[in-house]
């Protein structure tokens, strides 16, 4: 065979072979998992696949944001270790502050710093293949950053709620401080994530502490007058007590001075309604929550129902019922909000 006849018979199987070839030598090593281009060291990685690049993309996404899932178990179980406010006696985890929704904050900002780094398409499985990376020291600089603003912000916070001598800011200042702590708790546990030898920034302020300062002051040094007129007056004044408790805020008894009270009016009336089988009852709640301090209104509660039985005292049962469980609500809902804005 002549030399020019051999090279063109060579080359056309190179030619044919050469997908073979090329498709072994296209599956990147990060498709198991692990990738020379993107040691660990320096990376946190994440493998997503799909029928569609844009389905691999999100599912790379996923498996980064996985890495971090497990700091909200970890960090809801730390946060139930304080937040247990007194009730009758007993100690009862109550709080508004969900911890959940800061540890999802804080991942997301986390997850701002992925980038899609490399993609490949099997073409044999028909499957798409994204690599999705985050760089853990650009990664852990943003964290620290973070947690060097929030440490700024609870030092602020509390050498205010310490200086203060307005009851209402220093418990403003405080429960800001814990939502803060938590928050910065989320970053740190992040940040052990993100460092290869898992650790983080120890704060110089403690969460639990904090946390008793709080109920320590609402319990020894705040207090709140609850007063309610009417018939059943003193029905639904003890549920908004028992339910003020639960938030862990101190009632006194009638004739004692407090720094903020909860007055109220009740009524209850038979409506007159056509049918043959029930009774109906009206029931009306007023309520103004007041500041003692300058008597300023800080909220009102302005409710009304209605409610049906077989006779107008189990009617007038059922309106009370339904009543307290609206006002108590209501009640512990301005009264949290107004003490520690919204959450």
């Amino acid at each position: 065979m002549k030399v020019g006849k051999l090279f063109y018979f060579l080359t056309i199987i190179t030619l044919l072979i050469a997908p073979t070839y090329s498709f072994a030598e296209m599956k990147s090593d990060w498709v198991d998992g692990k990738s020379i281009s993107y040691p660990e060291k320096q990376y946190l990685i994440g493998v997503g696949y799909g029928n569609t690049r844009e389905t691999a993309e999100r599912n790379s996404y996923v498996a980064i944001s996985k890495i971090f899932s497990a700091n909200i178990t970890s960090i809801s179980k730390d946060y139930e270790k304080y937040s247990q406010v007194q009730s009758k006696g007993h100690n009862e985890t109550k709080d508004e502050i969900k911890v959940e929704q800061f540890i999802e904050i804080t991942t997301k900002r986390v997850l701002e710093n992925v980038t899609i780094a490399e993609t490949w398409f099997d073409s044999k499985e028909k499957v798409y293949y994204v690599l999705a990376v985050i760089d853990r020291e650009k990664a852990g600089n943003s964290i620290k950053e973070q947690i060097r603003s929030l440490d700024s912000q609870i030092e602020e916070m509390i050498k205010k709620s310490r200086e203060s001598t307005d009851k209402i800011q220093k418990i403003k200042n405080l429960k800001s401080a814990t939502k803060c702590l938590i928050q910065r708790e989320a970053c740190n546990a992040n940040l052990r994530v993100i460092n290869l030898l898992g650790k983080g920034i120890d704060s110089p302020f403690n969460l639990a502490g904090v946390y008793n300062e709080l109920t320590y002051f609402l319990k020894n040094d705040f207090s709140i007058g609850v007063e309610v007129t009417g018939e059943k007056g003193g029905s639904v004044e003890a549920a908004i007590i028992e339910g003020l408790n639960k938030q862990g805020l101190f009632i006194v008894k009638k004739g004692q001075s407090e720094d903020l009270i909860v007055k109220g009016e009740i009524e209850f009336n038979e409506a007159y309604i056509h049918n043959p089988m029930f009774k109906f009852v009206r029931w009306m709640a007023n309520f103004k929550l007041i500041d003692k301090s300058n008597d300023r209104v800080i909220g009102s509660i302005n409710r009304s129902g209605r409610e049906g039985h077989l006779t107008v005292t189990e009617a007038k049962e059922r309106a009370l019922k339904t009543m307290q469980e609206d006002i108590v609500n209501e009640v512990s809902r301005k009264l949290t909000e107004f003490l520690y804005g919204n959450d």
